[in-house]
């Protein structure tokens, strides 16, 4: 099935961005004429957006769709049809490969054929495979500088919505002023109750620096481990490399820890990860020297034995890792010396910036035996001790990449590079069942001009463990309040008993319950509107690693 160009012509605003959202119909609207054959989604004035060849011999509820650059596929028809059969025989779907002539064809363009293939064929989840073109998600001014990114939740988030382009200039809008206030209302960028990727993503771009024979053949190599680790021909083992640069790289921002703390530090990590079973002094390796030069060798060298789980915290540009001083790490570092782990957690910023020819994400999956990195694609600030992510935390309960990526709701800068149908474990079973009181809390609707400042109105709900086995419940709080259907808006807001009251994880006994309290407050005088907001836990159980409810309040 190819993808063929039409409707949609233009560039971003960098030569390697092929979409034009200015230029794309302003809405989408399907029809369902002749659905037996296929599904045409076509704009708002009449013209062919995508065509949706269903596949005649399946007739599972579910599609996984290979998107895939031509100019790959046909070098690697023979893998990309095995990874098909891989992904429909694990994950029980269909699986249909769309080709891309990445010369004419645009974002847009591909995200109006997800959206059909959501809406008619059950779409779940899509890897991007070569050089598939990206957009730009920016026009937010701080300090007089324009700050935008690259991003793959434009192929997630299937929702015309929440991308907008206000003024034409070729890239999405983050912020957003619809009450033509004096500040901006609206968040596009923001994860709400109803802004959610309706699918999950993952990419496999080669370095764009090497000749496209070398980069085929290191896509080559990457689909035949990935058909091996499958079929249980390849194993990883269980070992896990931790290295928390940020605390030893000689830059007093940054502070420096003693091997004693950076031990801790990494003893904890390890302990609090759910996927990791044997004791820290058998699976854990951690890597501290007081000389920079010997970290850099010591991270290469561990990094260089198999292992299932690499993580990494260091300061990054798209094509280096800074470990302080003059010491740096170069793609060629990790060509001279192959990662050899399964998932490679970088917490760096802009490795994953894909559109650099020479991106550092793209030598850790590349050269050596990886099947994931986990990236960001900009500027990213994490505070405090490195601690494990529900993203690393749910493998345990053999959830896909994808699902996690889907379910966890990462910011839309974090990439998945490498195949989201992967999974670390079997799918789990057993474990403990949670019951909601009150799944949708409705508060009374009130006047807008009733609201008296501060306003704090509260509903309680009921967890209940009713399985046989103790559960906890850990809180993502990367969860917003919606207003209006659009965006994030901090006022009003709604949440749950502050810190003080209750912290989580909580963990609840067979047969216990533990309520809450659940606020809609305001501190500055609101506008009238629907305002929608969803609590989602993350648990101990394979039988139910997610609980959630949700709560809503008309303002008039």
């Amino acid at each position: 099935m190819s993808l063929m160009p039409a409707g949609c012509t233009g560039s971003g605003p960098e030569p390697t961005d092929g979409a034009d959202p200015s230029s794309a119909p302003a809405a989408v609207a399907v029809d369902t004429a002749d659905l037996g054959e296929s599904l045409r989604v076509r704009g708002s004035d009449g013209s062919l957006v995508s065509d949706v060849a269903l596949e005649a011999d399946c007739d599972r509820p579910s599609t996984v769709a290979l998107v895939v650059d031509q100019a790959f596929h046909a070098p690697l028809q023979a893998e990309l049809a095995r990874l098909s059969d891989d992904i429909e025989e694990e994950l029980d779907v269909c699986v249909v490969t769309e080709l891309v002539d990445t010369s004419s064809t645009t974002a847009r363009q591909i995200h109006a054929r997800l959206q059909g293939l959501h809406q008619q064929a059950g779409l779940i989840g899509n890897l991007l495979i070569g050089d598939i073109p990206h957009v730009w998600l920016g026009d937010l001014i701080v300090g007089g500088v324009n700050y935008t990114y690259i991003t793959d939740a434009f192929y997630e988030v299937l929702d015309d919505q929440y991308w907008q382009d206000r003024n034409n200039n070729g890239t999405y809008d983050r912020r957003g002023d619809i009450v033509s206030g004096p500040e901006y209302d609206v968040s596009y960028d923001a994860f709400t109750v109803d802004r959610r990727r309706q699918v999950w993503s993952g990419r496999l771009t080669p370095p764009a620096v090497l000749p496209l024979t070398e980069r085929v053949a290191q896509l080559r190599a990457y689909l035949d481990r990935n058909h091996a680790y499958r079929t249980g021909a390849k194993s990883y083992g269980s070992r896990v490399v931790f290295y928390n640069s940020l605390g030893q790289n000689g830059d007093p921002g940054d502070g420096e820890l003693s091997q004693a703390q950076v031990q801790q530090q990494a003893s904890d990590f390890y302990s609090a990860g759910w996927l990791f079973t044997q004791p820290p002094a058998q699976g854990l390796s951690t890597v501290w020297s007081p000389d920079i030069a010997t970290q850099r060798q010591l991270w290469l060298s561990r990094l260089n034995e198999t292992s299932e789980y690499a993580f990494v915290n260091v300061h990054g540009t798209p094509n280096s890792q800074w470990l302080g001083g003059s010491t740096y790490l170069f793609g060629s570092d990790y060509q001279a010396t192959p990662p050899r782990a399964l998932l490679i957690d970088l917490q760096s910023c802009t490795n994953g910036y894909f559109a650099d020819p020479d991106y550092m994400a793209g030598w850790l999956l590349f050269s050596g035996e990886a099947l994931a990195v986990r990236a960001y694609t900009d500027l990213v600030f994490v505070a405090g001790d490195p601690a494990p992510s529900p993203q690393l935390q749910l493998l345990a309960h053999g959830l896909t990449l994808g699902e996690i990526r889907q379910a966890t709701a990462p910011l839309d800068i974090d990439v998945l590079l490498g195949d989201p149908t992967l999974r670390l474990r079997p799918r789990g079973t057993g474990g403990a069942t949670v019951a909601v009181s009150e799944p949708e809390l409705v508060f009374p609707p009130i006047s807008s001009y009733a609201v008296t400042i501060p306003h704090v109105a509260e509903r309680f709900v009921t967890l209940t463990n009713t399985g046989s086995a103790p559960v906890s419940l850990h809180y993502l709080q990367e969860q917003w309040a919606s207003w209006g259907g659009l965006g994030a808006v901090l006022e009003p807001r709604f949440m749950i008993d502050p810190a003080d009251v209750i912290t989580f994880p909580v963990t609840l006994a067979p047969g216990q319950s533990r309520q809450l309290r659940v606020y809609f407050t305001a501190d500055v005088p609101p506008y009238a509107g629907d305002y929608r907001w969803e609590a989602v836990f993350y648990t101990s159980s394979p039988t139910q690693p997610f609980v959630s409810f949700r709560a809503s309040r008309t303002l008039y």
